[in-house]
């Protein structure tokens, strides 16, 4: 029984992952258009976007500027990955299975460490990583709002993590550093914090930190 509970939400988010998935993945070459996912047929574009984020004068030769400063990790995590060959056929096949499958992980942990149930964890991981919000944002190519997506479950479970530990300060600093990538998408960062602030004066009032 351990090792089922032990492996059976990893099988669970593979397939997930591939159960919203399979569609694209039968698609050949990149996914989308430029102007839905901003990743590019080359992995040399990335490099290059990477290389005009430098310039004291934005040229910005291969499309249209990064919005906000959060965007900075993941354009330079795509040009990292472009460096080494990875193009955008496979990028975007990637984004399209890796994001529902972390989706399910990340709220699996979440709802386990609240709740304390197995199966209503896996339960709580599917309908977090199926739901129609996700969808939408795969078709519109919204690959900012995808990650932070998959990673807000992250920022109540670091700080209720490193409380029960009693390690204030790692609850601190892990929940801002989770932020700080959810925020790739500003509003998402922004809702992360707003329910940081809740769990904190709700679920923790006699913490000094909270």
């Amino acid at each position: 029984m351990q090792n089922l509970k032990r492996y059976l939400p990893v099988a669970l988010a593979l397939l997930v992952g591939l159960a919203a998935s399979w569609r694209l993945q039968l698609e050949p070459g990149t996914i989308g258009l430029f102007h839905d996912w901003s990743i590019y047929p080359m992995g040399s574009q990335h490099v290059e976007y990477a290389r005009e984020l430098f310039n004291g004068w934005f040229t910005w030769t291969l499309g249209a500027p990064v919005t906000f400063p959060t965007e900075y990790p993941l354009r330079f995590f795509l040009a990292f990955l472009g460096w080494f060959g990875a193009d955008g056929a496979v990028l975007s096949h990637a984004v399209v299975f890796f994001v529902p499958a972390l989706s399910f992980l990340t709220m699996f942990v979440l709802a386990r460490s609240v709740s304390g149930s197995f199966w209503g964890a896996n339960a709580a991981g599917v309908f977090y990583a199926l739901d129609p919000v996700i969808f939408n944002k795969m078709v519109s190519g919204q690959e900012n709002y995808l990650l932070g997506y998959a990673l807000l479950p992250l920022v109540l479970w670091t700080y209720d993590h490193a409380i029960r530990q009693r390690r204030y300060l790692i609850a601190g600093a892990g929940v801002g550093a989770v932020l700080a990538i959810t925020a790739v998408q500003v509003q998402l960062g922004l809702l992360g914090a707003v329910l940081s602030i809740a769990n904190a004066i709700v679920r923790h009032p006699s913490i000094p930190l909270s």
